[in-house]
């Protein structure tokens, strides 16, 4: 930060600054600069350096003539060329004065002529042939059957067994809201009896063997047919 102010002969000034150096920039000749109650001589274009920093200092005029004096104040590092004018200031949060430049005349440039790029000859891509793929044999695959019963009410129905089957799947669905307690039993049964599949009223009832005996799957509601789907596989 730049301070200037005008001195008479044996003018004092004290001068509200903080930072680490002073730089006398510009006076009338030599002054006495006090720093934290410690004297210091100066002449035009000294710099006085304190790296632990200073909170103000006072300026005496030494000279016997009046004058404009001004000390530039900051932090970080300060050069100064030998005439004494500031070449390069880094670390000061401080106002730089900046003479403007010359502004410089660009003519035009050429044109940068640029011939037509060959076209790029590809040669065409050699068939990729590709031998027969070897046939694929699937073992352990199971043949299914799906077949779905409407069973009226007060009706059974008979699911015959069948050679070879490993597992038959049973699921019984009625859309009424009514639920219906049927029966799954063994075929050679004549009254409902066995294993319970509830459906009706939003629930849908699954089971699950692993056998090929015959069965016989009981409606045993008054008034709701069911529908029963079994899945057998082989």
């Amino acid at each position: 930060m730049r301070h200037t102010q005008v001195l008479q002969a044996g003018g004092r000034w004290n001068v509200t600054a903080i930072g680490e150096y002073i730089h006398y920039e510009k006076g009338a000749g030599e002054i006495e600069l006090e720093v934290d109650g410690e004297m210091h001589q100066l002449a035009v274009r000294d710099t006085f350096i304190m790296p632990e920093g200073y909170q103000g200092f006072k300026v005496l005029n030494l000279d016997n003539s009046a004058g404009e004096f001004s000390f530039l104040t900051g932090r970080g590092q300060l050069k100064v060329a030998a005439s004494g004018q500031l070449t390069e200031v880094s670390g000061i949060a401080s106002t730089v004065d900046v003479n403007l430049m010359n502004a410089v005349t660009v003519s035009s440039l050429p044109a940068v002529e640029v011939s037509t790029m060959p076209a790029v000859e590809v040669s065409t891509m050699p068939a990729v042939e590709v031998s027969q793929m070897p046939e694929v044999v699937q073992k352990d695959i199971f043949n299914i059957l799906t077949t779905s019963i409407t069973v009226d009410p007060n009706a059974a129905l008979l699911i015959p067994s069948r050679s070879g089957r490993k597992r038959i799947f049973i699921q019984a669905y009625t859309a009424s809201l009514n639920t219906t307690q049927c029966r799954l039993s063994d075929a050679n049964k004549t009254v409902p009896t066995g294993l319970i599949m509830a459906c009706g009223g939003g629930l849908i009832s699954e089971l699950e063997q692993f056998h090929n005996a015959s069965l016989k799957f009981w409606n045993t509601s008054d008034s709701e047919q069911i529908e029963v789907i079994v899945q057998e596989e082989f």
